[in-house]
């Protein structure tokens, strides 16, 4: 029997990736959003999705305000025509490939679809290019990173803060893995779904 994973979901696939017995499975709602689903039947209890679910794990977080703020705008002139905030993801893209000689995940577009993808080469940067501050799959996005970062590669994430997240708690921060995210209202919202859960817990008690 199939059964939602978790009262909110972020559609990060994390716990689909860690999960070892197949047993989760994401599915759309007529907006289009992704949910995890699991089937029961299967599930052995293990509880390693939960390890890496944003949901089970926000409460453990601490938030702290920005140290520091910068204003950023690439110094090339041929890159910042071609971007739509000032160009530093771009700078931060050509650097890993370039210097580093690593790889760069981002989101991409196709056919109205919204996914996240590897790429290792330069030419290869337009597309990832341009801002899309939607949910994107990654599905087999974390399998990908795993393997580079097993190779030693340095590995550039880009994605929302829910995204970068579980990208944080599937991998546990490695020194080769550095992760990137921009501005949204996604955290809120957890924060907020929190403090109801907290008023209530206090209402039964």
């Amino acid at each position: 029997m199939e059964k939602r994973l978790s009262e909110i979901c972020y559609g990060c696939e994390a716990c689909k990736e860690m999960c070892q017995q197949k047993c989760i499975t994401y599915k759309e709602d007529q907006y289009g959003f992704r949910y995890a689903f699991i089937d029961s039947d299967k599930c052995i209890n293990c509880n390693l999705c939960k390890k890496v679910c944003i949901a089970e794990c926000i409460n453990k977080v601490k938030f702290n305000s920005p140290l520091r703020t910068y204003a950023v705008l690439a110094k090339n002139k041929d890159i910042l025509k071609g971007c739509a905030s000032g160009g530093a993801a771009t700078v931060l893209v050509y650097t890993v490939l370039k210097v580093y000689k690593g790889v760069v995940y981002g989101s991409a577009v196709k056919d109205g679809k919204f996914f996240h993808c590897r790429i290792d080469d330069e030419k290869a940067i337009d597309i990832i290019k341009g801002s899309k501050y939607v949910q994107s799959s990654l599905e087999n996005i974390f399998s990908r990173i795993k393997n580079d970062l097993n190779q030693e590669l340095m590995c550039l994430f880009i994605g929302t803060p829910c995204q970068v997240f579980a990208v944080q708690l599937y991998f546990n921060n490695p020194d080769n893995l550095i992760c990137v995210s921009f501005p949204c209202g996604e955290f809120r919202l957890i924060n907020f779904y929190m403090k109801k859960q907290k008023a209530k817990e206090r209402l039964i008690v």
